[in-house]
């Protein structure tokens, strides 16, 4: 949710590994630019994850040179995109309201190995290290459910993998040391760059 008084980039370069988002734009318009995990390694732009996806190299001009999707959403539009699939978002000024849901399945997954089997398997790495129990909770209660499956029975009350609530315990061991270190240092080139032009937001927003 935003209330800019002009149009704005509301979000920097990001990529959400294993999961597949679902967007539900509900007011205002947003502009967002995409990038595959793939096409920002190919052209020099390296990816990071720290759990999340992060860009560490290239230059915001560079960025817009090489081969870029755009989605613009307005009011009642869902949009969905896969895995590792970086992108930034400039919101239109005034009320803008959105919210989105992350989906992981087996499917979702094998997307997110074409991507990037680097950024995949670090994502589970370091993730894992600061959630062992809910990872773990995650890996019982999913083979619960097909063995409860196969017997006919029912599972019922547990937590399984799928949509979830994204809340918990919010340790990011490597995040913490990467962050200052790194983006920080990264990111302070985009901050300073005027990039709102590049996502082309109706004028009528």
């Amino acid at each position: 949710m935003s209330y800019f008084p002009y149009d704005a980039v509301s979000s920097p370069i990001h990529a959400a590994p294993i999961a597949q988002t679902f967007s539900v734009q509900c007011y205002g318009t947003k502009a967002w630019l995409f990038w595959s995990s793939r096409t920002l390694n190919a052209h020099g732009h390296r990816t990071v994850t720290h759990p999340a996806g992060g860009v560490i190299t290239g230059t915001p001009e560079g960025i817009v040179r090489i081969p870029t999707t755009r989605a613009v959403v307005g009011p009642n539009d869902l949009l969905v995109f896969g895995p590792l699939q970086y992108h930034a978002v400039a919101s239109a000024k005034g009320k803008n309201i959105m919210f989105a849901i992350r989906k992981v399945d087996k499917n979702s997954f094998r997307a997110s190995m074409r991507q990037s089997a680097h950024d995949t398997v670090f994502h589970l790495i370091r993730y894992l290290y600061d959630r062992p129990q809910q990872y773990l909770a995650i890996i019982f209660d999913s083979i619960k459910a097909k063995y409860d499956a196969q017997l006919g029975g029912s599972d019922a009350g547990g937590s399984k993998l799928g949509f979830s609530d994204a809340g918990g315990p919010d340790r990011k061991s490597f995040q913490d040391k990467y962050q200052p270190t790194i983006s920080d240092v990264y990111r302070s080139m985009y901050v300073n760059h005027d990039g709102i032009d590049y996502f082309q937001l109706p004028k009528d927003a």
